[in-house]
């Protein structure tokens, strides 16, 4: 059975992301799963685009919902 996540989403741009391609966005999926991870879990949404990031670090209850552009 599929894992079930509660009914919460989290825009890494309203954390500060941006799609551009040139902006280092590390920090706002950082900041975008830290919140989500701490609100109890919910969705993290990264909506199309081109983001740059180093390495994300996913927790628990956090499902990560990449929308193809």
């Amino acid at each position: 059975m599929p894992p079930t996540f509660p009914d919460r989403t989290f825009d890494i741009t309203n954390y500060g992301a941006k799609g551009d391609g040139i902006a280092d966005c590390t920090e706002a999926f950082r900041k975008a799963i830290d919140a989500c991870h701490q609100a109890g879990g919910g969705k993290v949404v990264v909506p199309a685009g081109v983001y740059l990031t180093g390495a994300i670090h996913l927790k628990s209850n956090v499902d990560l919902d990449v929308v193809k552009g």
